[in-house]
């Protein structure tokens, strides 16, 4: 997925002028909301709002990707926004935030969604690059950086997981990351593939490719998984598994947070699990 091509260059904020984090949260989706989706600002605002109210979106180092499922969208958006004093977001390592992504998506659009999430995560893994975005100055640099950073992704994700690398479990430093990366991108292409009417062998190809880079373990999961129906991979969001809609306790849901060498799934529906 090319992630600048959902970021209208309106809705690139090199300078926020709001400081407080419903007014920053206000001027994001003010300027990403525009012509026919203009009348979803106000119930858009209540929903993000809300979402904060019950866990903070903050993924520390200075970064906040707030987010909503909104019905009468077309396809995702995103605003991106930079704050030179900093907005409380009440993270988890009490940083101020810096570099904001606004993210708003249909119901119907969870895998591109995912793939979004994962490879803005992926593009700004290198701490420089956030402050290379801090820095830029005006939207087009923004814009080009995060190109950048996200022209990287696969490389690095290839250079973790792949077959050179022998990788048969998941036990390794970064392989967590990368593998929930890889499975996006296969929630995504599959997906496609069973809407597309052309370009059926182009997509099995991209499928083939990234089936490649997945550890066998985690490939045999996933594919149970697929042939039992609906999303293999699903957002973690507020302790609740976005796939069955069951809350896990506190203590467990802490620890898929802060677990970075392996990838968490459900205890009740045993999907993988993607927090956010």
């Amino acid at each position: 997925m090319e992630l600048i091509k959902h970021l209208p260059k309106r809705a690139v904020l090199p300078t926020l002028k709001a400081t407080t984090k419903v007014d920053v949260l206000r001027e994001m989706s003010e300027a990403l909301l525009s012509g026919k989706n203009k009348s979803l600002r106000g119930p858009v605002l209540e929903q993000i709002v809300s979402r904060e109210s019950l866990e903070s979106t903050a993924l520390g180092h200075g970064i906040a990707l707030p987010h909503a499922r909104v019905a009468g969208l077309d396809d995702l958006v995103c605003a991106m926004a930079v704050s030179k004093k900093g907005v409380d977001f009440r993270a988890v390592d009490d940083r101020r935030v810096h570099l904001v992504f606004l993210m708003l998506y249909p119901p119907a659009k969870q895998s591109a969604y995912l793939n979004f999430v994962a490879g803005v995560v992926r593009a700004l893994h290198e701490s420089d690059r956030v402050q290379q975005l801090i820095d830029a100055g005006d939207a087009a640099s923004m814009l080009e950086v995060l190109s950048a950073g996200a022209g990287e992704t696969v490389a690095a994700v290839k250079a973790a997981v792949g077959k050179k690398a022998g990788i048969d479990a998941l036990d390794a430093d970064g392989i967590a990351g990368a593998e929930l990366f890889l499975l996006a991108r296969l929630e995504l292409y599959n997906d496609m593939l069973e809407g597309a009417k052309k370009g059926k062998t182009e997509l099995k190809r991209r499928l083939e490719d990234i089936r490649a880079l997945v550890s066998r373990r985690v490939l045999q999961h996933y594919d149970r998984l697929r042939k039992r129906g609906g999303p293999a991979l699903v957002t973690f969001e507020g302790g609740v598994c976005q796939g069955c809609s069951v809350k896990l306790p506190s203590q467990q849901a802490q620890r898929i947070r802060k677990e970075t060498k392996t990838i968490a799934t459900c205890g009740h529906c045993h999907r993988f699990l993607y927090p956010i």
